[in-house]
């Protein structure tokens, strides 16, 4: 019973800073550093556990993985009805455009599996819809239709007006037919899609189309992009696909799948029917658009049921699977899944034409166990180190670390899929160990890890009033090498393991910690006289071994400003920097002032205010010294501009279907597509300069700055000639390198935004001679390390110039 009570008190000590902190100031709702795409990730050295290494590729943020600085209090937004604004690029309202809504499956259990939208409502005659509807759950995905334009998907949050602009579309005709016969197929659903567009909602585009009786069809609301995939289905299962490339055609023709099918059965080793598992049958020509989705869909949604061909089939009681309606055209990979992983997949296969069904058994791989040994530098075995494996097919699934066994001093996973695992080990205080492991059907595989040895960093984190900062998540990070542990009762830290070279240390104070909310309630401790310091602190250039630290965490500043004409009422507040991004509601005085946080961690940052209407204000804030109050004046809603330019060549011809994309991620719609003519627009721009990414198909990616200033900005883009950087690698005894891995990233830097930085991709290092890479002009920075380690690594920065080579080669320190 104490223990109850005693967990109770601690909630209720929890609760208590929540209300003082939300109490403190209006600060905005604040998410994470960006996440990568394909892995879940978190900032280097702050949570163990965390799979996040810095060649990883960027991922789009999702919903739902926002952490935030502070508990957020729910009830400060109030339950009000969703408004919707549809208006076209010139801000005239669009009535009578038709939305719908995300069917959530999970709550509506009586809709068809592949149901994904369900209608909503239509805009009235000033291209409004307003719904109070309780039941809709926040924030809601839009979808919405209006004849002549892009159909286009946003979010609604209950409580905040939005106003959408709909770019013009384009349309495309067509007709189906049964296979073999080309009878016209009546009734049959035709939907678009762009496979390698980004996003959970992007892949599927347009407004899907119904074939009238002679089989022809209209599907309306199409992007201008190089290239699409349609899809007609018709009950029972019978899917017809066309695809097209580079250049729009006059009309598509889709013949269904008629009476083909695909089956088999898939079994364990021991030839049991394989049970747990899913089945996906998909096109070859697309499987390497949507790899990276598979098999990462936990539940899978229509776009991408009827982009990828079929849904996942749960097997039957005897491991027999079967699809229906194959086009005996199309080449076709089967493939096996277990949740995260991917566990074995058919070779490319095409139909007989004169057979009416195709066999296609497959055998799981034996399951492997992999046993994963922490130790000292004693050789005692430690327990509680997290641990994650992860491979290129997907994570292995780890349901409940803490029910992971641990035997010999090892902690051991089951039913490992076989490949190339990365051992991942975070122990507290030390530095994170790293590992790649080959792991064949069956094996029993150990790997033993050994906390590094080398430099210490210690030191103590207190308030500026002299109290300790208990429970506080104090991590050192250089690239990819970092460690992490938390402050005990009296502020003090350690971490160890760590190379003699400077690095940044970051600090969290956990106020929404459980050991945060266990000790305090211990020691009698209720946070009042921590009320408005930082919740963060960022120390750069800090190299282990050094004079103990003594971190303060200074009290927070305020940012303060008023709104020209004296507006009141609430607006949305978004803040971007270069770590943090964020928005939250912001009330705003009766004579226009509004005040809120700074900045926190502390830097400069970008902050944008909302109006109902759409109209926005800016204003950015530099870094702010500990207390620092800073007075933005007085802002200004504005009519925002927009940017029109023509994408050339070097030889100056307009290109279609170039992708130019805008990397401050506070512009809604940041990238876009040049139509036939070369020509591109983007509207709702702020007057201030824009970093640009512009990619052409068998281009290399190039960059620029454009400053836009006044209502329109007219200002083409000319593709780059490439250059060629060729580089090699050298092992630490001046042999090449047999085998590693190579980055190559643009080394450019924006005073707000990382998103620049974040371009980058990662090679298998072949081993041998150099290798030459294709680069657009300007700064890039190289990295080399040996396969299957992260340390030690190699780092050059060149400087590509078009039409010249330029050599570098890249030589590894020693242990």
């Amino acid at each position: 019973m104490r223990g109850w009570l005693g967990w109770l008190a601690a909630f209720a000590v929890l609760a208590v800073l929540v209300l003082l902190l939300a109490d403190d100031e209006r600060a905005p709702q604040v998410d994470a550093p960006r996440p990568v795409q394909q892995r879940p990730t978190s900032q280097p050295g702050l949570a163990p556990g965390a799979t996040s290494r810095e060649e990883d590729p960027p991922r789009p943020q999702e919903a739902g993985e926002p952490t935030t600085n502070r508990p957020a209090i729910a009830s400060q937004r109030p339950q009000v009805a969703l408004h919707l604004e549809v208006q076209n690029e010139q801000g005239t309202p669009l009535p009578g455009s038709r939305i719908e809504c995300e069917a959530d499956v999970s709550r509506m259990p009586t809709l068809p599996a592949r149901m994904h939208w369900v209608e909503l409502g239509t805009t009235d005659d000033a291209g409004v819809l307003a719904i109070d509807r309780k039941t809709i759950r926040n924030p809601l995905p839009v979808r919405i239709h209006h004849p002549g334009y892009v159909t286009t998907v946003v979010q609604l949050t209950r409580g905040e007006p939005r106003v959408v602009q709909l770019p013009p579309g384009r349309a495309l005709d067509g007709d189906v037919s049964e296979h073999g016969s080309e009878a016209p197929v009546v009734g049959a659903v035709v939907r678009a899609f762009d496979p390698i567009a980004e996003g959970p909602y992007a892949i599927e585009v347009g407004t899907p189309a119904t074939t009238g009786p002679g089989g022809q069809f209209r599907i309306e609301g199409l992007p201008d992009v190089p290239g699409l995939l349609l899809v007609a289905t018709k009950e029972p299962w019978r899917p017809g696909r066309a695809y097209f490339q580079d250049s729009w055609p006059e009309a598509l023709h889709l013949r269904m799948g008629g009476a083909f099918r695909i089956e088999g059965h898939v079994t364990t080793p021991r030839g049991d029917p394989a049970v747990d598992v899913a089945v996906w049958l998909l096109p070859a020509r697309i499987v390497g658009a949507v790899a990276n989705r598979l098999p990462w869909f936990s539940v899978p949604r229509a776009s991408e049921v009827w982009a990828i061909g079929r849904e996942p089939t749960v097997l039957g009681p005897e491991g027999a699977y079967a699809f229906e309606g194959v086009d005996p055209e199309e080449p076709w990979i089967v493939l096996v899944a277990r949740e995260h992983t991917v566990l074995v997949r058919s070779k490319t296969f095409t139909l007989d034409p004169d057979a009416t069904a195709k066999r296609v058994d497959l055998v799981l791989p034996a399951p492997a166990t992999v046993r994963v040994r922490i130790e000292d530098d004693e050789g005692t075995p430690i327990r509680g180190v997290p641990i994650n494996l992860m491979s290129p097919r997907g994570r292995h699934p780890i349901p409940d670390r803490e029910a992971l066994p641990f035997e010999d001093g090892a902690t051991v996973f089951h039913d490992v899929a076989p490949g190339r695992w990365e051992v991942q080990a975070f122990p507290e205080g030390s530095r994170s160990l790293h590992e790649d492991v080959d792991v064949g059907p069956g094996d029993d595989v150990r790997v033993r890890l050994v906390l590094a040895s080398g430099e210490r960093l210690e030191g103590t984190v207190v308030y500026a009033n002299g109290r300790p900062a208990i429970a506080a998540a104090v991590a050192w990070y250089r690239g990819s090498v970092h460690a992490s542990g938390e402050t005990d009762d009296e502020g003090r830290f350690a971490l160890t393991g760590l190379p003699a070279v400077a690095g940044t240390v970051e600090v969290r104070v956990g106020f929404n910690s459980m050991r945060f909310v266990e000790r305090a309630f211990e020691n009698g401790w209720d946070g009042a006289e921590e009320r408005g310091y930082r919740s963060s602190m960022r120390l750069e250039d800090v190299t282990p071994g050094a004079t103990p630290l003594r971190i303060v965490v200074g009290r927070r500043g305020t940012v303060r400003g008023r709104l020209a004409g004296g507006w009141r009422g609430r607006a949305r507040l978004h803040t971007y920097s270069r770590t943090v991004s964020g928005g939250g509601p912001l009330d705003v005085e009766p004579d226009g002032s509004f005040h809120l946080g700074a900045p926190d961690p502390p830097e400069g940052a970008l902050f944008v205010l909302e109006h109902p209407d759409g109209r926005r204000a800016y204003f950015q804030v530099p870094e702010l010294a500990s207390g620092a109050d800073f007075d933005v004046g007085t802002v200004h809603f504005g009519v925002v501009g927009e940017w029109r330019g023509v994408v050339r060549d070097p030889e100056g011809v307009p290109i279609r279907g170039a992708r130019i994309a805008l990397t401050e991620r506070w512009f809604e719609g940041a990238s876009t597509h040049s139509d036939e003519r070369g020509v591109f627009r983007f509207s709702d721009l702020p007057p201030r300069p824009v970093w640009v990414r512009l990619e052409v198909p068998g281009q290399p990616t190039s960059f620029d700055v454009v400053e836009l200033a006044g209502p329109v900005t007219q200002r083409d883009l000319q593709i780059q000639r490439a250059g060629t950087l060729r580089c090699g690698v050298l092992a630490a005894d001046g042999t090449p390198l047999s085998a590693g891995e190579l980055m190559v990233r643009w080394n450019a830097h924006h005073p707000l935004d990382a998103d620049l930085d974040d371009h980058r991709f990662l090679v298998r290092w072949p081993g041998g001679d150099a290798r030459d890479f294709l680069l657009a002009p300007g700064r890039w920075r190289v990295t080399a390390w040996a396969s299957g380690r992260r340390e030690p690594s190699a780092e050059a920065t060149v400087e590509i110039r078009a039409e010249q080579t330029t050599e570098v080669t890249l030589t590894l320190p020693g242990d």
